[in-house]
């Protein structure tokens, strides 16, 4: 959690200022699925799971990400912005950076992100992916979108309905 003095010192050393629609975030390897849901919000976060402290900050830096992490030591971190999170919950994970971040998640960018490589999703024609998803899934599904990194389809399926509720529980 920023303190008041923190959040305002790593703000001014870091170089750069971030808006809400701005951020990036990093997160270490103790936070994988928060990185992921993250995405899921349309917030573009990565993943950098590396017992190697110096380079997950050094990467954070140069991209101009905040730091999520777990790890109290990073709040000595200069020239840099980061966020230490407390809870082991995903819900109050995501509650915890919401509202310290002061984040006003658009439910237009939900789902506008690759959850596996975070690179922003594109629509794609239903015919182009016949042959990529399965039979069901094709007759059934109006709507598709397709990651141009790992080549991932995705549909709003069972799947997607569970997850938009779980976003939707974490914004009330």
């Amino acid at each position: 959690m920023f303190t008041e003095d923190l959040r305002y010192r790593n703000s001014l050393a870091s170089g750069v200022e971030h808006t809400e629609h701005t951020m990036k975030f990093i997160c270490d390897g103790m936070l994988g699925k928060l990185a992921r849901w993250l995405r899921l919000l349309g917030y573009d976060t990565i993943y950098f799971n590396t017992p190697f402290k110096k380079e997950f900050i050094e990467k954070a830096r140069a991209e101009g990400r905040i730091i999520l992490s777990k790890c109290l030591r990073l709040n000595e971190v200069k020239r840099a912005k980061v966020f230490i999170i407390h809870s082991d919950s995903i819900v109050e994970q995501l509650k915890e950076i919401i509202k310290e971040l002061r984040l006003k998640p658009d439910d237009r960018a939900f789902f506008s992100r690759c959850s596996f490589c975070n690179f922003p999703l594109k629509k794609i024609e239903r015919e182009k992916i016949r042959k990529k998803v399965p039979p069901s899934i094709y007759k059934t599904m109006a709507e598709f979108t397709e990651c141009n990194n790992c080549q991932r389809i995705f549909w709003q399926g069972s799947h997607w309905q569970r997850m938009k509720g779980k976003l939707e529980k974490v914004l009330r």
